[in-house]
């Protein structure tokens, strides 16, 4: 799965040197929880992280474009009961199908996403940091929705919303309890090349 992964990513990214496209960069904050069903778990307090990358918006028609990411994401969540607070990294590679208006400053969009845990760990109230990544699921699979409006000075405004459809536990697979991220994300981009 991980080698066929990287052969799709290596052929979008090698598709943007044949067609007109865009390169841009964003950054900004990333509100998260996790929502936790049929478990002890209480995810439910909004933990704020943040999120940079880069992308390249590969223009297909007048009205729509096709965009892959490769992004950096931090994210933590707060168990309640235990008040452990777990947090992750996680190498982010979405591949947006975006509806663009004719003048190409506004577009909503929507697409898969595709996440690697890079690094994991745990802190219990008053306790040591304990690195937790082996106990989770090393690749996140998640649906994006949202929506970007385009300054006349090529400045991005984006705002989207990131629901997980894996399990954040290993231990959860074979069982009928689900722990999955939510996440909305806020960021301000620079697009390098004019729109026209």
């Amino acid at each position: 799965m991980k080698k066929l992964t990287a052969v799709f990513i290596t052929l979008i990214f090698a598709y943007t040197g044949f067609c007109q496209g865009h390169f841009r960069m964003q950054a900004g904050p990333v509100f998260s929880y996790l929502k936790s069903e049929g478990n002890n778990g209480d995810f439910s307090k909004l933990k704020t992280g943040f999120t940079l990358g880069v992308g390249y918006e590969m223009v297909a028609a007048k009205n729509f474009s096709i965009q892959p990411e490769f992004n950096f994401a931090h994210l933590s969540a707060e168990e309640a009961v235990t008040s452990t607070t777990i947090k992750f990294d996680y190498i982010q590679i979405p591949v947006l199908l975006k509806a663009v208006t004719n003048t190409r400053n506004f577009s909503f969009y929507l697409g898969p996403q595709l996440g690697f845990l890079t690094k994991s760990s745990a802190k219990a109230s008053g306790g040591g940091s304990q690195d937790v990544k082996d106990n989770l699921t090393q690749t996140d699979f998640d649906a994006v929705v949202g929506l970007e409006y385009v300054l006349a000075n090529n400045i991005a405004l984006n705002g989207r919303f990131i629901q997980g459809l894996s399990n954040v536990y290993k231990a959860e697979f074979d069982s009928p309890n689900t722990t999955r991220h939510q996440m909305f994300v806020l960021t301000v981009g620079y697009i390098f090349s004019k729109k026209k």
